[in-house]
């Protein structure tokens, strides 16, 4: 371990043992750490596909309720990380891309998908290009981590982000926010429910964001790095009978601004950047860019889902169909430089997904199970992606992927004796990726590639294994599970696929409640093995992400997730995650080497070789992640309540690519809220601050041909928020 891992754990271990400053809780003392909202009161999860504790649960899962979101200023599924222990979310242009515990994709071509599987409501989430969630009238998310190939599927081979929005209450109630900050930043929310009768209510949730950029386009003076979107969500209940119920959701989001569009360039990795050399002008590790093509992020992503659930039996039928439609104008400056040299822009990059889930969840005796099956069918594509060569059009080329998939899976657990239980399952999966197109014409409209349609089928069987002793207030479990994701297409080649990713699991853990529930601490430990573990790399002459898989890997690691009760109204909470991840067997065609090493000092750039990668650390698997947070009320002050909410996240040094040259190093951030409630309890003043430190850290770095690109996280925000609910 080196110096400043041992830093980072001394410094936690001295956070956990005093209150925050004047931190203070309001009603409810929050714990996200193992996902508790009240004093004694651990979430109920659904991680098993039914009503569960979330210390019963044997899976390693952090869990959040809304409220616990909104003290913790986590307004997005990216900032999760902040407060999740094992979880990296990393941004590159427009697409997410999550790790848990090392296992995720830098992939974003057509028909590519995370290896972390995001579910809203219950609706698998298939576009990397939308994976960023906004978060209002939030229920609560479940972080599942390790594969979750049974109950889950596909694409989940690093494990689940499960986010459940409120459903409509039986009773009227209403709550919203308005906040200004640094950055001109005003954001609002809003949600109202409201019942019609007995049987029939309905709600909907509004988020509006605008913001100015954190930096400025040097070539043209104007703001870069804006946000500018809107969100609404409405969800319609209707009880049909006592027994059945169905819930119509629809949603629409519209983004339009210029967020991580330009890159500024890392020069302490050993390569420089190219364009100077070329006449143009670059920045370095800073908020400011350079450009001279437009910059545009315009997404339009809209859908809906009809859930039906019918108790019967001891159980309950579910039914999810869902339908979802995004389209995403990516318009970058690729080389983020003032002449014109190279550039692509993806009009349109769309996505069309029709899904049907279909299970049942019921008891008998001792005996508990699930069993049902799934049916996806998505279509994505470029269409077209320009490539732009100086300041004229180039090519224009037509990339289709389409994926057709079904599984069938049964999960049961049985109760040995009322501590000790035994859950296996089974899941077959079937899953055919298609190259339907692949055309590409010159400037002039003369077409130079056609290529034949071409499949690839796979089919796979994931199994969980899973013995749990339980006490109640002591449980420790012990599993084996195995996952699966799809060969994909490289849209950019003709024919070419690459084969699935598989994943084998093993883990042991605890959980314990102790000192009449005012500690709480969960653990666990776990060693996965991979076969073709996905990745990517950029060919910039042609525009294309090119992927690759490394044939084999292996990851092992540890984490705790703590709570302390001292009062009723004070907290503390940790969460600690320790990573070893190991290419063992990877020959790369993608390792970017530096031209200084290569053609003699002050050459810019970077080259593509083939390289054995065995033996290098897995990006984004730092070795330490930790994150130590508290909330102290003071429940009488000046006639209402105070409280105080303050989170600190500390991250160890992990690799960006996976010849180990481009890395974060080790930071920190801080945030924190203090939130007066007025007398009666309906309105609330907040200052809040983000990455107080003002910490200077990267949202990803890509090694391409023209040197080592970077985009930098967001810096020190701050503002004031208004809020009310009744």
């Amino acid at each position: 371990m080196n110096h400043k891992s041992k830093a980072l754990i001394s410094c936690a271990s001295a956070l956990a043992l005093v209150p925050l400053g004047q931190a203070h809780a309001q009603t409810d003392v929050q714990d996200q750490a193992s996902g508790t909202a009240s004093l004694g009161a651990p979430i109920v999860v659904t991680a098993n596909r039914r009503e569960q504790s979330v210390q019963d649960v044997a899976i390693s899962i952090t869990a959040f309720e809304g409220e616990t979101l909104e003290a913790l200023g986590i307004n997005d599924t990216l900032s999760l990380q902040q407060v999740t222990p094992g979880l990296v979310f990393n941004q590159n242009t427009v697409f997410a891309q999550p790790y848990i515990r090392g296992v995720g994709t830098d992939i974003t071509p057509p028909g590519s998908e995370s290896s972390v599987a995001t579910f809203i409501d219950g609706v698998y989430q298939p576009f990397p290009f939308v994976g960023i969630q906004v978060l209002n009238g939030i229920e609560r998310i479940e972080v599942l981590k390790g594969p979750q190939g049974t109950l889950y599927g596909r694409n989940a081979t690093g494990g689940s982000i499960n986010v459940q929005t409120r459903e409509p209450e039986s009773y009227f109630t209403a709550s919203g926010d308005i906040s200004y900050g640094n950055y001109n930043a005003v954001r609002a929310n809003g949600y109202v429910s409201v019942p019609f009768s007995d049987s029939i209510a309905a709600n909907v949730a509004v988020a509006i964001s605008n913001r100015d950029g954190y930096g400025t386009d040097l070539s043209t003076g104007s703001d870069y790095n804006s946000e500018d979107y809107q969100y609404i969500r409405g969800r319609l209940r209707v009880d049909a009978t006592p027994d059945l119920q169905f819930i119509l959701t629809g949603y629409y989001f519209h983004r339009n601004d210029d967020s991580y569009m330009a890159y500024t360039y890392a020069d302490q990795f050993g390569s420089i950047p190219l364009a100077p050399q070329l006449g143009g002008r670059v920045t370095v590790n800073s908020q400011d860019i350079y450009s001279f093509y437009n910059l545009q992020n315009r997404i339009n992503d809209w859908g809906g889902n009809l859930r039906m659930t019918w108790a019967i039996g001891s159980g309950e039928l579910v039914s999810i169909t869902a339908y979802q439609d995004a389209r995403a104008l990516i318009g970058p400056d690729f080389l983020s430089t003032d002449i014109p040299i190279f550039d692509f822009y993806a009009d349109e990059d769309t996505g069309e997904s029709f899904s049907q889930d279909l299970y049942y969840s019921g008891s008998s005796g001792d005996l508990s199970y699930v069993i049902g099956g799934t049916y996806a069918n998505s279509s994505a594509r470029f269409d077209s992606l320009d490539v732009f060569v100086g300041p004229a059009l180039a090519t224009r080329s037509f990339q289709y992927a389409d994926t057709e998939a079904f599984a069938v899976y049964a999960e049961a657990a049985y109760e040995v004796t009322p501590e000790f239980s035994l859950t296996g399952g089974l899941r077959y999966s079937n899953e055919t990726k298609t190259q339907d197109r692949l055309d590409t014409f010159l400037a002039d409209g003369t077409q130079i590639q056609m290529t034949p349609e071409s499949s690839r089928t796979w089919d796979n069987v994931s199994v969980k294994a899973v013995a749990q002793y339980d006490t109640g207030p002591f449980m420790v479990y012990g599993s084996f599970q195995t996952g699966f994701k799809s060969g994909t297409v490289v849209v950019g080649q003709p024919g070419v696929f690459i084969p699935p990713e598989r994943i084998q699991a093993f883990e042991a853990g605890f959980r314990a409640d102790v000192i009449d529930g005012t500690f709480r601490i969960n653990g666990a430990g776990f060693y996965y093995r991979f076969r073709n573990l996905q990745t990517q790399y950029t060919d910039v002459t042609t525009g294309s992400a090119l992927v690759e898989s490394a044939d084999r890997a292996r990851i092992f690691g540890a984490e705790i997730q703590a709570s302390i009760f001292p009062t009723e109204n004070l907290s503390f909470n940790i969460g600690l995650n320790f990573l070893d991840g190991e290419y063992t067997d990877y020959i790369s065609s993608g390792a970017f080497v530096p031209n200084t090493q290569i053609a003699g000092p002050g050459i810019g750039g970077n080259s593509a070789i083939t390289a054995d990668l065995s033996g290098r650390n897995i990006t984004r698997t730092p070795p330490i992640t930790l994150n130590v947070g508290g909330s102290w009320t003071i429940p009488e002050f000046l006639g209402g309540s105070l409280r105080t909410t303050a989170n600190l996240f500390l991250s160890d040094s992990y690799f960006f690519d996976p010849t180990n040259r481009t890395f974060q190093s080790s930071y920190t951030t801080l945030n924190a809220q203090i939130e007066y409630t007025l007398p009666g309890d309906h309105i609330r003043f907040a200052l809040f601050g983000r990455n107080i430190s003002d910490t200077q850290y990267y949202a990803v770095v890509t090694p391409i041909q023209f040197g080592d690109q970077a985009a930098l996280a967001a810096p020190r925000t701050y503002g004031v928020r208004l809020s009310f609910d009744f």
